[in-house]
């Protein structure tokens, strides 16, 4: 898999278009290794961004993950759809735009604004993602010690280990 994704990514630009028609494939396999791959082609078209947002919402978390991982690495053409997808789209992809947005390294003052503002408005896992993308962002720290001191009391393990994090 890892092998097949490395060598396809190494093609480069020609083998984008087979690779964006195997997101949508049946095997999770195949999928994660077409988004580990399209991660490692230096393309930031809209058309793939947009492919991989689309598949944000995949029932697998393996794929999910790099898709996520892809996504970070495309932040100059993808940030802005990522934020969009947080809340405009299913629970599962607004827990993988959140994924995607906390590997980003620098993300800009209105992505972190659109952070805080969907961090009440979502489910469990979309909120610990959230939490922790503020967490590794640049996210004013007096206004996130009081979320990360209330995860700590939540219901929710996955909320409650992001907030944790926030304590290292």
């Amino acid at each position: 898999r890892y092998r097949a994704a490395y060598a396809l990514g190494q093609i480069g630009l020609d083998a984008v278009p087979s690779l964006i028609e195997s997101l949508r494939h049946e095997s999770s396999r195949v999928r994660e290794g077409s988004a580990r791959a399209i991660g490692w082609i230096d393309v930031e078209s809209e058309g793939v961004v947009t492919a991989l947002i689309a598949t944000l919402n995949d029932e697998d978390d393996d794929v999910q993950l790099r898709v996520a991982e892809a996504l970070a690495q495309k932040s100059q053409a993808s940030e802005s759809l990522l934020v969009e997808s947080l809340t405009g789209g299913s629970d599962r992809a607004g827990a993988g735009a959140a994924i995607a947005l906390s590997q980003i390294t620098t993300q800009s003052q209105p992505t972190v604004d659109a952070l805080f503002g969907a961090y009440g408005e979502s489910d469990g896992q979309t909120r610990a993602a959230i939490l922790v993308a503020l967490i590794r962002s640049n996210a004013d720290r007096g206004q996130l010690v009081p979320m990360i001191a209330s995860s700590l009391t939540s219901d929710s393990p996955s909320i409650r280990d992001a907030g944790m994090l926030g304590l290292r």
